[in-house]
């Protein structure tokens, strides 16, 4: 009983939080951890110091790209990418999205490209409504595959005492990240009517209220330089997850003469056999 009505003050306060909106998030949020710590008595846990220093570091690698003009490096060839091949942006706007997470891992990185994808939108005739939704659900979902997320990192403190390691946990959490944005994708391209037949947006149009406006500008042909080091410091991060994955297990193996023995005669039989090359 009480596990139900800890539960219920944990979906008020979100539901509270969400309603109110801005730094009513975080009051509401406060708020319910005063009622579960002083009213139902439970022992808060350890401040989540890897979480925040994580979320700091992520988010002024990611400033610093957009002062150095990347992410309107990355928006300028979103844009082309989608104008190239506009029957398929509500495929290509969920899968730019999902790409920007999962190398920057936020989902705010989303927000500068849904202008964009509106704009393209209502070039070729599409309901904006659609890719938007579809780019926006892909972002947030990207974040549970992201190797620098917080999220991620959680995930690993989580699974790792279990023997669960990173590239285990990589290997899941991408590909189903990157399925269920498609398969959100694919729901959001069936949803409303065709703009040519929605009786709103022709009403507006009548009324000469709707205008689409050009968001091009100079882009800085420098500006993919910030972006390269931005892509190479994940990959940076992946491969150094990998390697402290191959030294522990490179040092178990060392130090355990049953497994070098067994090994060694695996090699030995191969070669017997010719297999070995």
């Amino acid at each position: 009983m009480s596990v139900i009505i800890e539960i219920s003050v944990v979906l008020i306060c979100i539901y509270w939080g969400l309603k109110m909106g801005g730094l009513g998030v975080g009051l509401a949020g406060g708020f319910g951890l005063a009622v579960l710590t002083l009213g139902l008595g439970l022992e808060p846990s350890a401040p989540a110091i890897d979480v925040i220093l994580i979320i700091m570091s992520v988010v002024t690698a990611a400033s610093t790209m957009q002062a150095a003009g990347g992410m309107e490096w990355l928006v300028h060839h979103a844009g082309n990418l989608m104008r190239r091949h506009p029957k398929y942006i509500n495929v290509l706007a969920p899968i730019i999205t999902w790409c920007m997470t999962i190398m920057a891992g936020t989902g705010y990185t989303v927000f500068s490209t849904l202008p964009v994808i509106s704009e393209v939108a209502k070039e070729i005739g599409e309901r904006p409504s659609r890719p938007l939704s579809a780019a926006v659900v892909a972002s947030q979902v990207a974040i549970s595959g992201s190797p620098i997320s917080a999220a991620m990192a959680a995930m690993i403190s989580i699974m790792e005492p279990a023997g669960v390691s990173f590239l285990q946990i990589m290997a899941i959490c991408l590909p189903a990240s990157f399925i269920a944005a498609m398969v959100a994708a694919f729901v959001a391209s069936r949803q409303g009517c065709e703009l040519k037949d929605d009786v709103v947006y022709q009403q507006i149009q009548k009324e000469d209220k709707q205008h689409v406006t050009s968001m091009t500008k100079d882009i800085d042909p420098k500006a993919k330089y910030s972006v390269f080091l931005f892509a190479l410091a994940t990959c940076a991060i992946v491969l150094l997850c990998c390697y402290s994955i191959a030294t522990t297990c490179f040092s178990k193996w060392r130090y355990h003469d049953d497994t070098r023995h067994h090994y060694c005669k695996y090699v030995c039989r191969c070669m017997s056999n010719g297999a070995y090359v």
